[in-house]
């Protein structure tokens, strides 16, 4: 996603590859980061789920841990939930449940997630 948002940005301020513009040049424009911006969607949206009624789908889907055993080939090594589990904890559905404690956490995802790739 990155690279995508880093080309378009390079179209749009008409630099090609071979300028060879560093993309912490490119990232001087106004543009807001995609990842970042996917990011704290996600985690607005797992806190929204995690404080509705337990008998929604969406609170069901959000908490699902799936099969015990090992996963097949070819599937993701992580779950949905586990970059949350790693800045939220484990008990993530507590925290959510309080939406300042939520929303202080969400800066501190977004940015540690989108700068460790």
């Amino acid at each position: 996603m990155q690279t995508y948002q880093r080309a378009i940005e390079r179209s749009i301020l008409n630099i090609k590859r071979r300028d060879r513009k560093l993309n912490t040049d490119i990232r001087k424009t106004s543009v807001i980061d995609a990842l970042e911006y996917c990011k704290k969607l996600k985690w607005k949206w797992t806190g929204r789920a995690a404080r509705t009624n337990k008998n929604k789908w969406s609170n069901k889907v959000t908490k699902w841990t799936g099969p015990i055993n090992k996963r097949n080939k070819g599937r993701p090594k992580e779950r949905w939930t586990d970059e949350i589990n790693r800045v939220a904890g484990k008990e993530w559905t507590a925290k959510a449940k309080d939406k300042d404690t939520w929303r202080n956490i969400e800066e501190a995802f977004a940015r540690a997630e989108v700068h460790n790739r």
